[in-house]
C-alpha cells in the first residue's frame, strides 16, 4: 500500500526528487544514501503516515557504473549506459526548447540513422523490469515522445544492435 497525492505516490515523488537532486548536483550517489533520503522525503510527504519498506538489490547492472553517461539539458535528463548516440538522439527528441513540430520532424532522421526498420521499444517501470504495455515500433514510440509534454527524461536501460550496427531493440524507463 502506498499513500499518494494528486501529484503521485509519496514514495515515488521522494525517490525521483532525490535522483534528480543528485543528477543536478555532483552526480554521485550510492543506493544506501539515496534510499535514506527517500525515506525522509516519503515520511515528509505522507505526514509520517507511510514508512517505506524496500530492499536494495543491484546485482543486475547492465554495464559498469563508470560507463554511464548522462546529459542535463535544462530540465531534460537522458541516461544511457554506454550508448552515446542514443543519448544524443533522445536528448534532442525530448528537448523542451524545441517545438512539437521540430521534434516530430526529427523522428525520421533518428529512426533511419540509428535503428533497424523493424526496431522495437519496450517501456519498463521504475524497477527496470516490469513491462509497461506492449512493445511498440521505434517510429511510433518516437512520434509519441515528440508530442509528449510529460516526459522529462529517459533512462535507456538496454540496447541491442543487429549485425548491421543498427539498434533492433531498446528498453527504456521514462522520467515524468
Amino acid at each position: 500500500v502506498s499513500l499518494g497525492t494528486k501529484d503521485g505516490g509519496c514514495f515515488s515523488i521522494a525517490f525521483w526528487n532525490e535522483v534528480l537532486k543528485r543528477e543536478f548536483g555532483d552526480g554521485k550517489a550510492d543506493w544506501a544514501s539515496l534510499m535514506d533520503e527517500t525515506i525522509r522525503g516519503t515520511l515528509q510527504y505522507s505526514s509520517n503516515k507511510q514508512e517505506p519498506v524496500y530492499r536494495i538489490e543491484n546485482n543486475d547492472v547492465p554495464a559498469p557504473i563508470d560507463n554511464i553517461s548522462t546529459v542535463n539539458n535544462g530540465n531534460v535528463v537522458v541516461i544511457a549506459v554506454g550508448e552515446n548516440e542514443l543519448r544524443e538522439a533522445f536528448k534532442q527528441i525530448i528537448d523542451p526548447n524545441s517545438s512539437n513540430s521540430e521534434r516530430w520532424d526529427m523522428v525520421s532522421g533518428i529512426t533511419g540513422r540509428l535503428f533497424a526498420h523493424n526496431a522495437m521499444v519496450t517501456v519498463v517501470g521504475r524497477d527496470l523490469r516490469t513491462n509497461v504495455g506492449q512493445p511498440v515500433s521505434i517510429k511510433e514510440y518516437l512520434e509519441d515522445l515528440a508530442l509528449s509534454k510529460r516526459v522529462k527524461g529517459i533512462n535507456i536501460v538496454r540496447a541491442k544492435k543487429n549485425g548491421n550496427g543498427k539498434y533492433s531493440l531498446i528498453v527504456v524507463s521514462e522520467i515524468r
